[in-house]
């Protein structure tokens, strides 16, 4: 009697503790989701930081150090889900990042120099190149100062980013002319773009996007100005994507007085006008309990943004700021490649067809 009366109260402190949790958290509920739903994680999946998320030429790539590459199909179509990345051979070394334009896939190999004393890692060299669907080339020329590649989903074009900051344009042959004017609409249009703009097929409004100088306010526009924007006050905004009724938004935890607010994706309905509602709405899903709190969602991608959130496959990259120990619930298995397919109705891990990317590392 004694132990099941422990029992009961150790229960309710749980699910007190839970209801807490939950409240300060704000919309997320992995716990509730998990006990309820029971979402079994997949065993394999695309482990590590990802640092992109592109469609080219009728393919997805994902880069996680290393590129992996599926048909840009729906599961409607294919009838698969997991599984079914292949790593893309040949590479030139440890690649960062992902952009295109209508003919080249653009990233960087970058090179590490090691220290065996503090046991770190430290990225030394950065060498800029192109893949045509067949082959990477290295770009002519010195790359060694661009840092980051740079893709406008919006007019399908590519640039670099110098280690002075700024945006050039970019080609097979290298970075050109540096990116003129001050409106944020696009990269062409602006410096303040950070590659995380989103458009929408509503007629009348064709662009969500957030700039570097206020990355926790969503603007959108039909002509560049910031004359429409919400302030949900989700964190830190690192990425966006839309489909038909909702803004997907990837955020990273941010400190908040003697706590913390936002991390993990949101989704924002998006009303008849275009307009946006000003907080965001709960998914009816496990997206908020997969990728909670404590990761950041670096990259999302909907494969038909014209087409209801609960009905296109979606992609998404969570990964971590910080150390483990300031994102206490973070666990290394769960950075990486996360997948929505409609017919199976959940978020999960997403990886390749022979199994060679484990939760252990990839």
């Amino acid at each position: 009697m004694k132990r099941s009366i422990i029992f009961l109260a150790t229960a309710l402190s749980l699910i007190s503790a839970t209801f807490l949790f939950s409240s300060c958290e704000d919309i997320h509920a992995p716990i509730f989701y998990y006990i309820n739903n029971e979402v079994a994680l997949e065993e394999y999946g695309i482990v590590g930081d990802i640092s992109g998320i592109i469609k080219f030429k009728g393919n997805l790539y994902v880069n996680s150090g290393r590129i992996y590459k599926k048909a840009a199909q729906q599961s409607s179509v294919t009838g698969k889900f997991n599984q079914q990345w292949s790593k893309l051979g040949s590479l030139p070394g440890r690649m960062f990042g992902l952009a295109a334009d209508g003919s080249n896939l653009y990233s960087i190999k970058i090179s590490f120099t090691q220290d065996t004393n503090k046991g770190t890692n430290t990225d030394t060299t950065y060498e800029l190149y192109v893949y045509n669907e067949s082959t990477w080339s290295k770009v002519p020329g010195d790359t060694s100062d661009i840092h980051a590649v740079i893709y406008d989903k919006y007019e399908n074009k590519a640039y670099a980013r110098k280690s002075d900051g700024l945006l050039y344009e970019l080609s097979a042959s290298g970075a050109g002319s540096q990116v003129a004017g001050t409106g944020i609409r696009s990269v062409s249009n602006g410096t303040y773009f950070t590659g995380a703009s989103a458009y929408s097929t509503n007629s009348g409004t064709p662009l969500y996007y957030f700039t570097n100088a206020s990355a926790s306010d969503i603007f959108w526009s039909t002509d560049g100005s910031e004359a429409n924007k919400i302030s949900p006050s989700i964190g830190k905004i690192l990425s966006l994507e839309v489909t038909k009724d909702y803004l997907l938004v990837g955020t990273e935890r941010v400190s908040s007085g003697s706590g913390y607010r936002g991390g993990g994706i949101y989704r924002i309905k998006i009303k008849d006008d275009g307009s946006l509602e000003s907080s965001p709405t709960a998914f009816s899903n496990n997206a908020q309990a997969l990728m909670s709190t404590n990761y950041s969602i670096t990259s999302i991608l909907a494969l038909d943004r014209t087409a209801n959130e609960e009905a296109t496959d979606i992609y998404a990259a969570a990964n971590i700021e910080g150390s483990f120990g300031s994102s206490s619930h973070a666990t290394f298995e769960d950075i990486g490649l996360k997948a929505y397919y409609p017919a199976r109705g959940t978020w999960n891990r997403d990886g390749t067809s022979d199994k060679s990317t484990t939760p252990k590392g990839n």
